[in-house]
């Protein structure tokens, strides 16, 4: 069967995640778990005052002590920094960048982040409702 040429499609929205548990581990700081692992972005709402800065980092598991996991193999660590103008509610969701994960710690909130703080967005980029294949079948 022969393909047909082209580019996958650009990642859509498919799900949405909000935290299930909220954890403090420190000054200004939590770890929200979606209860489970997606591969996606994240919308981030605050209301802080201008300057303030917020650290988000990301991983798949926990520490036998709580923190997040950094994988051994990598020598980086997912990690967005998001710097509030200080007007009312402010929206942020990347648009550049996808991330795998379950786990993510905020960390420079002046108070535990509400349920509408964070939602974990998962992406595809599988099409629906169209053949990749001329044929209907891949293999025979």
């Amino acid at each position: 069967p022969s393909t047909k040429p082209g580019l996958l499609p650009y990642p859509t929205p498919f799900a949405e995640l909000p935290p299930k548990t909220t954890k403090s581990v420190g000054e200004k700081t939590w770890i929200l778990d979606l209860g489970q692992p997606l591969k996606g972005t994240y919308r981030l709402n605050v209301q802080e005052a201008a300057g303030t800065v917020l650290r988000l980092r990301f991983a798949q598991s926990l520490n036998a002590d709580g923190g997040l996991e950094l994988p051994a193999q990598r020598t980086g660590f997912p990690e967005d920094t998001y710097i509030c103008r200080g007007s009312e509610m402010e929206s942020f969701s990347p648009r550049f960048s996808m991330r795998h994960y379950r786990f993510v710690e905020i960390s420079g909130l002046s108070k535990k982040p509400a349920e509408e703080t964070f939602l974990g967005i998962a992406l595809t980029n599988i099409p629906t409702g169209e053949d990749l294949t001329e044929e209907a079948k891949i293999s025979p």
